[in-house]
């Protein structure tokens, strides 16, 4: 009994070599802790993603063909003196495999320079498949599709297996019937096809070796929607080092719709509702299950109305904070641009809205 009082006595005492950030942290999940340190996070759209539907693209042409320059170094110290401790690099991969599914090395090397530039900040990466047009979830395609999924990944893990887990991989972005008049909404079979992808881009990963084992992994909904027929469906890994990405573009009147209004007010309820419920979702099907989610993309269309998309990303990244939702700000150089990736000079009144 004396020894149990000793050694009490000598944990209380030794309690204050550690952190209250050690306490915390100890009934967290792997993937709650780098959710957290995510602080907000900014996309590099339309750069590495660009693809061509139509005929080949070459690697020296691929980074540019939407328009924007080459991404750099300047780039990306730019974003982090912004106050941004997060960089999503969105990646297509099609252009750029074989019939014999190998990954084109010089387009390999390409990405590894770019992740480079922001992981060799300090920054937290997540890289990804992004527009992949053979990433259709039908039951007729699933298998195929996996296979196509799994050799990708495989040659992307053991490129960066001994990166730490400030790199962190995205299964796909927005996987969905494309072009199909439910494309946005999906179905059963959609949600099912999801789920079984994200199952097997979770066990190939944890397979692999080094320190993709114990890499934290993002895992897409169906289109990364946030319907509650989508979040219903989806299938809430088992996996501890898991994410949940969702992407939000609300109201979608203001948000996408380039004819749409360029008004928004937190003092109007039709602007704010669909956001607050849309959160409110989040929290209660993922974040209450001790499984963090994160808006992988968020933003306006820009229609001359800096302010007001200032206050409406706020509005819904401030919301997100109070449920310890993380948010990665999209920007593609043009209609969702932040900063101009020829001068690197920032639209501060958007800037405010995005970040802390």
């Amino acid at each position: 009994m004396k020894k149990v009082k000793v050694l009490a006595i000598a944990f209380l005492v030794s309690g204050v070599l550690f952190s209250s950030s050690f306490i915390q942290n100890f009934f967290k999940t792997p993937a709650q802790i780098i959710n957290d340190e995510i602080k907000v996070g900014w996309n590099l759209g339309n750069s590495l993603d660009c693809k061509n539907d139509y005929g080949s693209l070459s690697v020296d042409k691929a980074e540019t063909f939407w328009g924007n320059p080459k991404v750099n170094k300047e780039l990306i110290v730019s974003i982090k003196k912004a106050g941004f401790n997060c960089v999503r690099v969105p990646i297509t991969w099609q252009n750029h495999i074989d019939e014999n599914g190998k990954v084109d090395i010089k387009w390999l090397d390409r990405v590894q320079e770019v992740v480079d530039m922001a992981y060799g900040e300090g920054l937290y990466v997540i890289i990804n498949l992004h527009h992949e047009n053979w990433a259709v979830p039908k039951y007729e395609n699933k298998e195929v599709a996996a296979k196509k999924m799994c050799n990708i990944w495989s040659q992307v893990g053991q490129r960066f297996a001994n990166y730490d887990n400030k790199l962190i991989f995205e299964t796909f972005n927005e996987p969905r019937f494309i072009g199909e008049d439910i494309e946005w909404t999906g179905n059963k079979e959609g949600y099912e096809v999801v789920n079984y992808w994200n199952e097997v881009f979770i066990s190939h990963i944890r397979n692999m070796e080094d320190g993709n084992k114990n890499r934290t992994l993002i895992i897409p909904t169906y289109c990364e929607g946030v319907s509650e027929d989508i979040l219903k469906g989806f299938k809430i890994p088992s996996d501890k080092n898991t994410i949940v990405s969702v992407h939000i573009y609300l109201p979608y009147d203001f948000a996408l719709n380039e004819s749409g209004t360029n008004k928004w007010s937190k003092d109007k309820k039709e602007d704010t509702y669909e956001i607050d419920k849309t959160l409110e979702n989040l929290h209660n099907y993922f974040n209450k299950n001790n499984v963090p989610v994160m808006i992988t993309e968020y933003g306006a269309i820009y229609k001359n109305n800096d302010e007001d998309i200032k206050n409406c990303l706020e509005y819904l990244r401030k919301r997100a904070k109070r449920f310890k939702i993380r948010t990665i700000v999209w920007d593609d150089g043009k209609n969702f641009r932040l900063i101009d990736r020829h001068n690197y000079s920032l639209n501060e009144t958007i800037l405010e809205g995005v970040i802390d």
